[in-house]
């Protein structure tokens, strides 16, 4: 099994540096976000470092379902065609951007069709992500069947944005054959932590055993990490914020997780190669539980 992980800033961190350091750690690939291919692409290339796919530039998707998409449609197939022009054949897109979304139309299938195009004719493979937007997610998924329209699971997004609706826990069950990518990240419900895999309040049991089902988790799991996680809340005492993150599962360990009046912070006290070496073994731990 491999391992990858996405970049994330840290310290303004040269990319280069942060790819040698991912490299160093143990990672096996990396995704990439759209800012970073064109500096990516060719670093990845120097380091011998694979890229599995990138991050679409999903700002102003929510338009796709109203009357004006202002381009945004024509924006993805634009990235679509560069991306395989580059060698990075397998994208990651929203269905969604936002909370304001207006209800899934035939007018915005109908965009999201033309992307499959896009995506046919460059032999491209375009993952949609879930977000907030369950409803949208299946209205995609469930009317575009081509080959080259598959699915990424974001499990962080699912325990934040999904806990406590009737789509918790259905997405690998009724998407899982079309598995084409993975944002493994942790979380609590109502927040999108990004926080390493066991460091949140997800039931990796239950991941674990609907990724088995899976061909694709059965060779690649990726982490979408937050790194060091500096979040401002204003007028929140520490012992407010920690009570409001108490379902994290390392809530209590000051060495990982401190509440601040006005603040908390995740990793603080770790550098760089100990926040990926995090990131690293909840993976290896989560490959162990899909193998078992």
């Amino acid at each position: 099994m491999k391992f990858g992980t996405y970049t994330f800033n840290y310290e303004d961190l040269p990319l280069l540096d942060r790819l040698e350091r991912i490299r160093g750690v143990g990672f096996d690939f990396v995704a990439l976000d759209r800012t970073e291919l064109e500096e990516g692409i060719p670093l990845c290339e120097k380091l011998g470092i694979p890229v599995e796919n990138v991050h679409l530039n999903s700002r102003g998707t929510s338009k796709m379902w109203l009357e004006d998409d202002e381009g945004i449609t024509e924006r993805y197939c634009d990235q679509i065609a560069y991306c395989a022009n580059h060698g990075v054949l397998t994208g990651v897109a929203h269905v969604t951007y936002g909370k304001e979304i207006a209800p899934p139309s035939e007018m915005g299938l109908r965009r999201f069709e033309r992307m499959a195009e896009c995506a046919e004719k460059h032999r491209f493979t375009l993952c949609i992500e879930n977000t907030r937007a369950s409803e949208h997610l299946a209205y995609v998924l469930d009317h575009i069947k081509s080959p080259y329209v598959r699915y990424c699971y974001d499990s962080g997004h699912e325990m934040g944005m999904a806990y406590g609706t009737p789509e918790f826990g259905t997405y690998l069950k009724r998407y899982g054959d079309r598995l084409g990518a993975l944002h493994l990240h942790d979380s609590i419900a109502g927040f999108d932590l990004h926080v390493a895999p066991f460091d949140g309040a997800l039931d990796w049991e239950r991941v674990a055993a609907e990724l088995r089902q899976t061909a694709y988790a059965q060779e690649k799991l990726c982490v979408e990490p937050g790194g060091r996680i500096h979040a401002k809340k204003e007028g929140k005492t520490a012992g407010e914020l920690r009570a409001t993150y108490a379902a994290m599962a390392i809530a209590t360990d000051e060495s990982l997780a401190r509440f601040y009046d006005g603040y908390y912070t995740v990793y603080e006290s770790l550098d760089l190669e100990q926040i990926l070496d995090r990131y690293l073994q909840g993976l290896k731990k989560l490959g162990k539980m899909i193998q078992k």
